[in-house]
């Protein structure tokens, strides 16, 4: 992934089973590597690049409606790839779901 941001996730690895707290890179908002939490809201931040990037919509994002993108991070016990679901509902991080997989790092949808 090149621009991300991350967003910090408590939850367990689907593979060894460690809990831990994961901050998966995801593709929503203003992509300039900043870290949420939930809560966050993710329009926020001021930009600090000259041609900021958004993700996944910007249409989506400043209309405030709820969507989600896919989110990926290494487990820090046994090293393997979790996949996680970001749920962002009225512009703030919400929500995050481990999933099994993802077929596209940069999928989306409306929720």
């Amino acid at each position: 992934m090149g621009r991300y941001n991350l967003f910090i996730a408590e939850g367990m690895c689907p593979h060894c089973h460690h809990s831990t707290v994961f901050y998966f890179q995801a593709d929503i908002g203003r992509l300039e590597w900043t870290t949420f939490e939930l809560g966050d809201d993710i329009m926020s931040p001021p930009a600090t690049m000259r041609s900021p990037v958004f993700g996944p919509d910007p249409d989506a994002l400043h209309s405030g409606r709820d969507l989600w993108a896919a989110g990926l991070e290494r487990c820090p016990s046994c090293h393997q790839y979790v996949h996680a679901s970001i749920n962002m509902r009225s512009g703030k991080y919400h929500s995050c779901e481990i999933i099994s997989s993802s077929n596209e790092l940069y999928e989306w949808g409306l929720l």
